[in-house]
């Protein structure tokens, strides 16, 4: 199996960017097209937070003028609360924010998301299934 490149946009503008660089390259300098975009929404200090639906139709338009293969290039959508009140590395949610990743989700899937990123703890710092099962 070969190793895969994914790319983490904080924002359309940096999935676009990263979706380009490659093609900007000479030939003679080898340099690996990205195997699917992690999309976020900035800022990226706090590690990224879910993304607006228009950020992903912007990247899968743009994904789709690219040649075969790479115009099926899936895109992955975080979903994680926005700050504030999110905090960094926290990755517990109120019954409220988790109404909205849920509703997020839903709205993102509907705009053509290939996949979702995320985790959500319990408030004792272990992986809380029930919700993380649900979303």
């Amino acid at each position: 199996m070969s190793p895969h490149l994914e790319i983490s946009a904080f924002s359309r503008h940096a999935a676009i960017t990263a979706l380009s660089y490659p093609s900007s390259l000479p030939s003679s300098i080898p340099f690996p097209f990205p195997d699917r975009i992690e999309l976020c929404a900035g800022p990226r200090s706090l590690g990224g937070s879910t993304p607006a639906t228009t950020s992903l139709s912007v990247v899968k338009s743009h994904i789709a003028t690219l040649p075969a293969p790479y115009n099926a290039m899936p895109v992955y959508c975080m979903l994680r609360p926005a700050p504030p009140p999110f905090q960094p590395n926290c990755f517990t949610v109120s019954d409220a924010e988790f109404q909205d990743l849920k509703a997020a989700l839903l709205e993102l899937r509907a705009a053509g998301a290939d996949g979702f990123v995320f985790g959500i703890l319990t408030a004792e710092g272990r992986i809380d299934g029930e919700r993380n099962g649900e979303l």
